[in-house]
């Protein structure tokens, strides 16, 4: 039987989720990965057909022509896989979905679950990590934790209960935090960043009441857990 030719499937798994979802962020989320991965594997796609499938500044692409004729068919063809891959027998329970983000599931979450387990041992849990929207029916998830300003609209299908509150404020090393008694002396030091929430130094700086200094030196985590990582080092 004759090697079948197909471009990386990362690639094209990646390029499809692009071509439905029309934005790389929601890509990204749906396939848990960065930006710069989805953009990644569709440059890796584009270089290996060597064909343009999108076009446009790189925060607003879309798709060519031959962009949107290989989507088309790409989504058939999972379509296909899909109804293909065989299903869990209907007696056994179906695993409860939550989808949250990575750092609140790590830091958060995963260790609750052995005390969820063990009281309801017939409820299966499978955690999906995501930062962005989110569809109820077309992700197969049943419960989505997110966060959110209090007076921020719900989706038309989902039923929003607050059930713990944000703070936000500066975390530092304590050797660090130990010299830090002024605003300048807190923008004296390294100041991080998690690239899915840039604003929250200035969130913070305006909730209390400060006019934070520029930073002398600015650094970009892909997540908060890294970031947290980063500040503890």
């Amino acid at each position: 039987m004759a090697r079948r030719p197909l471009p990386p499937l990362n690639a094209l798994r990646a390029f499809e989720a692009f071509g439905r979802r029309g934005r790389m962020t929601l890509a990204a989320d749906e396939l848990c990965v960065t930006h710069g991965a989805v953009s990644r594997q569709i440059r890796q796609l584009e270089d290996h057909l060597g064909v343009a499938l999108t076009e446009g500044p790189r925060n607003r692409l879309v798709m060519t022509e031959a962009g949107l004729k290989l989507a088309e068919g790409l989504t058939r063809a999972f379509d296909i896989l899909d109804e293909a891959v065989p299903r869990p027998p209907e007696d056994e329970p179906r695993p409860t979905v939550v989808s949250c983000l990575p750092t609140f599931a790590m830091k958060w979450l995963i260790p609750r679950l052995p005390d969820f387990v063990a009281r309801f041992p017939d409820t299966p849990v499978r955690v999906a990590e995501s930062n962005g929207p989110f569809d109820f029916r077309a992700d197969g998830v049943d419960l989505a934790i997110r966060m959110r300003e209090p007076d921020a609209p719900s989706s038309s299908d989902a039923e929003a209960t607050p059930f713990l509150a944000t703070f936000v404020g500066p975390v530092v090393a304590p050797e660090l935090a130990a010299r830090v008694r002024t605003a300048a002396d807190l923008a004296a030091l390294p100041r991080l960043h998690t690239r899915t929430y840039l604003h929250s130094w200035d969130q913070w700086a305006r909730a209390a009441g400060l006019d934070l200094p520029a930073p002398g030196l600015v650094r970009e985590f892909d997540h908060y857990f890294y970031m947290i990582e980063a500040a503890a080092a």
